[in-house]
């Protein structure tokens, strides 16, 4: 792992649904409950998984996670 100087989070996600997140008090809101489905177009659907085998950690598009209001654009992170 290393240090990104951007604000970030790190969902956690098992049987297609997010199990749970870390992130600061300054990231914005994760839209996605601990419990709930994840997000359809989330790389959780589009890449092979293995039982018991931890995934890499892989980047994302904000807009799936994050509280995007109508018509404007992800809050820079």
């Amino acid at each position: 792992m290393q240090y990104h100087p951007g604000r970030i989070a790190i969902v956690v996600t098992g049987n297609g649904r997010v199990q749970r997140y870390f992130r600061s008090l300054s990231f914005p809101d994760i839209i996605s409950a601990v419990g709930s489905p994840i997000p359809v177009h989330s790389l959780d659907h589009s890449s092979p998984h293995r039982p018991n085998v931890t995934s890499d950690f892989a980047a994302c598009s904000a807009d799936l996670w994050i509280d995007v209001k109508r018509d404007l654009h992800r809050p820079s992170l």
